[in-house]
């Protein structure tokens, strides 16, 4: 019986036990895993976790009364002790809901997740059900969508760092600028390009001398439109679309803008920038490649998913004491659109993907949004909740979708408070010396060698593991009966595979296979959770477990072939850069 309102959970408390074991014995056998909807008498969790395959059992469990009475007729020291049983209330704060989400083993069965029902009882608490559902679906959404789907977006950025490097070297460093532009300005202004900027330009442009500006890549000509200058532009993005924002340049506004891109961008970027003598530094987004480079100077920048992500960052790093948010709407406006009504693809760039709902700015009502923002707002949300003590961080977007963690006040409340003083006092950045940029472009070019021959024994290895797991599904199949040996011989080669995989964590390879293993990683759990009932379904599981792990070789092998032809594809203006500086590449 719940101790608050008397109302009964259980009908037939012995005939539901049953039932629910039967179910979880059988059908969810194999879940490391399961979460819960309602603690009820505890009993059916003391049985479920003598199953040696269940590692956590997840409870969600509202009525502390409830749990105070069951805790004193049932010892579960040992299980709350070792994190098996793990008790919450639904109104968890999502950091801690993330937190548990991204921490193995939840983070390896993302894609198995399911919310059950203690009883039928709790079913009167549908909408706290539905509520804490939907937040957990997002952030397993933006958990499973943060990890990347294949090896095209690593490549193409890797490649383009390639081929930009030695722009990078031959330009002023991250570390430069940090050094002579920290605390030189109290409060930044982050200029994004949600639907609600337009009405807070005029308002931007009275107090631009204020405060330094950070702006991102597709704000940049709508500020220079209204005659707005930003001290900074970023671009993170590495698709030749982005870098078309840049190739306009507006001569009203871009002496001393810094042009901070991260070293992935698409070359016609700085093509752009270089053809009107716009200055611009590069900062190679953060990697074990460019830790063996060690680009110190250059790379001292987590980069992240978004720009304005970024454009925070870097705020921060410059010890900025105020930072403001404006556009950053996250959300779609009332009529529809996706952004500025001056933004260069148009307002409706992104009015077509799938919507769903967040919590709007005010925190009354809820605003349509899609994962890619939710994403990225959850990413913001993570970044301010850890530098909250240091930094006081505002939303003055006016608009769109709430974001956790930030002050919610207008922009003219935001500006009469804090922009009293002209803020803006800049020295101009400089260049490394000649002998350090020759030692890094060296080692640059040392790295990338060692790089394109791991290929070449790694693929040694793909391709014998392949053949020797092509020879016994063939077996397998040409039998007339279940031969198991074979079959677990072939599971023994995967999982011997698997922890030579495992030794390549700390290889640059790793770096771009890891997004297409961890999606087939979050699928496989699927297949490893089944429970077969029959010799039939257990052959059936297990050819498809070795089929997988086929497929998964084939695409390793395809994709390491297509690192080592972008290297070729990419390295001349590095090698180009050594031959005139009377150094040789290895290539």
């Amino acid at each position: 019986m719940n101790t608050c309102n008397k109302l009964q959970i259980y009908q037939d408390a012995e005939k539901e036990l049953e039932e629910k074991l039967k179910l979880f014995q059988t059908k969810y056998l194999f879940y490391p895993v399961l979460y819960f909807y309602g603690f009820g008498n505890g009993i059916l969790y003391k049985v479920l976790l003598k199953n040696i395959h269940l590692k956590h059992i997840v409870v969600f469990e509202d009525d502390i009364s409830l749990l105070y009475e069951i805790f004193h007729l049932i010892d579960f020291s040992e299980e709350l002790k070792n994190n098996k049983l793990i008790v919450l209330r639904s109104d968890i704060l999502t950091k801690d809901l993330e937190n548990i989400f991204t921490t193995p083993p939840f983070f390896n069965f993302l894609r198995v997740y399911s919310l059950h029902l203690h009883s039928t009882y709790y079913e009167s608490f549908q909408n706290d059900i539905i509520k804490l559902n939907q937040r957990i679906s997002q952030i397993i959404k933006s958990t499973i969508l943060y990890q990347g789907n294949d090896i095209e977006d690593t490549l193409q950025g890797f490649t383009q760092f390639i081929f930009n490097s030695p722009k990078m070297i031959l330009n002023p460093s991250l570390s430069f600028l940090y050094e002579i532009r920290k605390e030189k300005s109290k409060t930044a202004i982050i200029v994004s390009t949600g639907p609600s900027l337009d009405k807070q330009l005029p308002l931007l442009k009275e107090y631009q001398n204020k405060a330094t500006i950070f702006c991102a890549d597709s704000a940049y000509s709508i500020l220079a439109k209204y005659d707005i200058k930003p001290d900074y532009v970023l671009m993170s993005e590495r698709t030749e679309k982005t870098a078309e924002l840049f190739k306009n340049s507006y001569e009203s506004i871009d002496k001393d803008i810094i042009f901070v891109l991260l070293a992935l961008v698409h070359p016609k970027a700085i093509k752009y920038l270089e053809s009107s003598k716009r200055n611009y530094i590069l900062i190679p987004y953060p990697s074990l490649f460019t830790k063996q480079c060690m680009l110190e100077d250059f790379g001292n920048f987590p980069s992240g998913s978004t720009v304005a992500l970024n454009a925070l960052k870097l705020a921060y790093t410059l010890e900025h004491k105020n930072i403001i948010f404006i556009g950053q709407d996250l959300a779609y406006s009332q009529d529809g659109t996706s952004h500025s009504k001056d933004y260069m693809y148009g307002s409706n760039y992104e009015s077509n993907i799938k919507q769903e709902n967040t919590l709007a700015y005010g925190g009354k009502g809820e605003v349509k949004t899609h994962c890619m923002w939710n994403a990225f707002r959850l990413s913001i949300e993570n970044f301010i909740h850890k530098n909250i003590k240091n930094c006081n961080f505002y939303n003055a977007t006016e608009g769109g979708a709430r974001i956790e963690g930030a002050i919610e006040k207008p922009f003219l409340e935001c500006c009469v408070s804090l922009l009293n003083d002209d803020d803006k006092k800049f020295k101009q950045l400089k260049k490394l010396d000649i002998d350090k940029q020759n030692r890094l472009l060296l080692d640059i070019d040392k790295n990338i060698y060692k790089l394109y021959l791991d290929c070449d024994e790694f693929l040694k290895e793909l391709d014998e593991c392949l053949k020797n797991l092509e020879q016994d599904s063939k077996r397998i199949l040409n039998k007339d009966f279940i031969d198991k040996m074979i079959i677990q011989e072939a599971i023994k080669k995967i999982d011997c595979f698997k922890l030579r995989i495992d030794d390549y964590t700390k290889s640059v390879l790793y770096e771009f296979i890891r997004p297409f293993l961890m999606q087939f990683e979050f699928n496989l759990a699927r297949i490893y959770v089944l429970n077969p009932k029959n010799e039939q379904e257990w052959l059936d599981k297990n050819l498809t477990w070795i089929k997988d792990h086929i497929f998964l070789i084939q695409v390793l092998i395809a994709n390491i072939k297509l690192v080592k032809k972008g290297i070729k594809e990419n390295i001349a203006p590095l090698k180009q850069t050594l031959l005139l500086r009377n150094l040789k590449s290895l290539f």
